[in-house]
């Protein structure tokens, strides 16, 4: 029986130590796995923050490269007065408007931009112009819906007068005149 005890004891002494080297040994795996794991972590976030900031830069590219197409739509390099009033027979279509007059002539020449900075820049150019007047009749409602329609015009305009007069119990005459922006 004193045989066997000791024996036991032996076995839970054996086992307590294999439990504590073990113990140790994994701590210390732990401890060294955990360093290399934060390192690892870093190094992905880092990552992470840098494919974000390529993300960003893209995203300004394209909205720079957004902005220029636009613009040279808003702002064409020849009169193209022909598509301008393609675009303003659409909006009183959608308006449910007529348009009884419409006339085009010349505008002066302005004065040049001012410089770009780099070959992706507008260039300088001189800013010419021609002025449209229009007269269209409807009701109020589809006045309203043709004003915004023309403001969702992509072309660089500017309003130089506007006259809207009563002439029957439902009906409205308005009389515009735009100045329209090309680049010569």
């Amino acid at each position: 029986m004193k045989s066997q005890k000791i024996i036991i004891e032996i076995i839970l002494f054996l086992i307590g130590l294999l439990a504590l080297y073990f113990g140790v040994y994994k701590g210390a795996t732990l401890v060294l796995n955990s360093g290399e794991i934060l390192a690892n972590e870093q190094s992905s976030l880092a990552r992470w923050e840098n494919r974000q900031n390529i993300v960003q830069a893209l995203s300004e590219k394209v909205k720079e490269t957004t902005f220029k197409e636009e613009l040279h739509l808003a702002m064409p390099k020849s009169e193209n007065s022909a598509q301008f009033l393609k675009s303003i027979q659409g909006a009183a279509q959608s308006s449910g408007v007529a348009i009884k007059n419409f006339s085009i002539s010349d505008s002066s020449s302005l004065s040049p931009s001012t410089s770009a900075t780099s070959s992706d820049d507008i260039q300088p150019a001189e800013l010419a112009s021609y002025i449209v007047d229009l007269t269209a009749v409807s009701n109020y409602q589809n006045i309203y819906k043709f004003m915004n329609n023309l403001e969702k015009i992509k072309k660089v305009a500017q309003v130089n007068q506007i006259n809207i007069s009563k002439t029957g119990d439902n009906s409205l005459t308005v009389n515009l005149n735009l100045v329209v922006y090309y680049i010569k």
